[in-house]
């Protein structure tokens, strides 16, 4: 499976736990394990490992984030406005619903960091030596 197919693989897969995980109540910043793993999935399922070629690794692993972290704001904002928002929560933000969805964003902005991370990790660990 070429990077593309693979990253584009992972980022669903990942985004879709990423958002399934931020909504269990106090899980904190743990569901961006998910997009670290994405990063790894896509250079795992990749079947252009080669060693010599680190920066087309960590970009697959940045585009299965981007793929993870639009899932996850997409999803989040379907969920904040089918859900609402509970009375606590907007107390907090000052009923400002925009300030929820920058969070989102900055969320999925170091989503997509994190899986060009476990994209390098990934590939210094699985690539073929050639």
């Amino acid at each position: 499976m070429g990077r593309t197919k693979a990253a584009t693989l992972a980022g669903v897969a990942g985004g879709v736990a990423f958002f399934a995980h931020a909504m269990v109540p106090n899980s904190h910043a743990w569901p961006l394990l998910w997009t670290f793993l994405a990063g790894v999935l896509a250079i795992v399922l990749s079947s252009t490992r080669e060693a010599h070629n680190a920066g087309a690794a960590i970009a697959s692993g940045a585009l299965a984030g981007l793929i993870a972290g639009i899932i996850f704001v997409v999803a989040s904002f379907i969920a904040l406005f089918v859900l609402g928002i509970p009375e606590d929560a907007a107390r907090q933000v000052g009923d400002r619903q925009g300030t929820i969805m920058l969070a989102f964003a900055v969320a999925a902005a170091i989503g997509v960091v994190a899986a060009a991370a476990g994209a390098a990790v990934a590939h210094f660990l699985f690539a073929r030596k050639s």
